[in-house]
């Protein structure tokens, strides 16, 4: 092979090392990066081109497209004004209702970041579970940073168990430093997000592939309120480990649990209810069994429900607690 050359024939003997088809798209990809050019005089043969050249040329190219999709997307709510009015009106007109329903979770998110990157005075979230994917916490972490220091005010509910992922944590601690405000409750509650006191965002199935943008003054108002409600008996947190404060969000998840065990929940539902994962809440389950000397499930619960009884009365058992009403019938 001639150096600084590729021509058939050199193709050709590397058909015994490398399959026909394998070698083709190779070429064809070198080909269309602009790494090989054909020679003029020689039809087949190829010469390579300086990686140098071919890195200016697709940066030029890719830098001017996205200068121009930047430009396309800044002109975007000057363009749809138009159509944001008259969508307006026919809400307005059919009386209100003020509900849209978006499918797919592209779109969701690309409306949910549109609505809170446009936020001027207040931003409200309440996530449920424990554990969030860090690239989540690194997009939300860009997001929120950017209101902060707009003056936007944020206040952000969790569930207890979030305390106890390093990298949530973290994100806690650096926008607190910021200015915001995190609590943490120990029971399930929807995803909400509620921009401006004038926009809400809920999901609108189990997998959240659809979800529905909320602008009714009513329920949007109806939302706040819910959201204060549990802010109120919300714990604070800030990410850093306090141990007294830890150990207070601690014994009220063995309180959640021993209730939910107590009124006959299903162990997947009390793991959804409190936010751990199903190998996080049968840990829990094991130390209550060993505790109570508990073979089975069932013999927890009836252990547990006597026990409450012993130190509360009748009174501290939930109310329709089917193994308590078992238990006592059976007194």
């Amino acid at each position: 092979m001639k150096r600084g050359c590729l021509r058939d024939t050199d193709v050709a003997q590397l058909h015994d090392e490398y399959s026909p088809a394998a070698l083709k798209t190779a070429l064809d990809q070198l080909r269309r990066l602009g790494l090989l050019e054909e020679q003029d005089d020689l039809s087949g043969t190829y010469v390579p081109v300086d990686p140098r050249l071919v890195e200016a040329r697709i940066g030029a190219e890719r830098r001017t497209a996205a200068a121009r999709l930047l430009e396309e997307a800044a002109q975007l709510p000057l363009l749809l004004t138009p159509f944001q009015e008259s969508f307006q009106e026919l809400v307005d007109d059919s009386g209100g209702a003020g509900l849209v329903q978006l499918t797919g979770k592209d779109v969701i998110q690309a409306c949910v970041r549109e609505a809170v990157e446009q936020s001027s005075d207040e931003l409200l979230t309440a996530q449920p579970g424990g554990r969030r994917p860090p690239q989540v916490l690194r997009n939300a972490h860009n997001r929120t940073t950017a209101l902060l220091e707009r003056n936007v005010k944020v206040r952000m509910l969790y569930q207890h168990t979030a305390r106890h992922d390093s990298a949530t944590r973290s994100y806690v601690t650096d926008m607190v430093r910021l200015g915001a405000q995190v609590r943490t409750l120990d029971h399930f509650f929807e995803r909400l997000i509620v921009v401006d006191r004038s926009t809400a965002f809920l999901p609108a199935d189990a997998q959240r592939n659809t979800a529905v943008l909320i602008t009714n003054r009513a329920l949007v108002r109806f939302l706040v309120d819910v959201f204060d409600h549990n802010w109120q008996r919300a714990v604070s947190f800030d990410g850093v480990h306090n141990p007294r404060t830890a150990s207070m969000v601690s014994n009220r998840l063995r309180e959640t649990i021993v209730r939910s065990l107590i009124e006959g929940e299903s162990d997947s539902a009390i793991a959804k209810l409190i936010g751990l994962s199903p190998r996080a809440y049968a840990t829990h389950v094991a130390k209550l069994k060993a505790e109570h000397a508990a073979q089975t499930r069932f013999q927890l619960g009836y252990r547990l429900a006597l026990s409450m009884v012993a130190d509360h009365g009748e009174d501290a058992v939930p109310a329709g607690a089917g193994l308590a009403e078992d238990l006592f019938d059976s007194a």
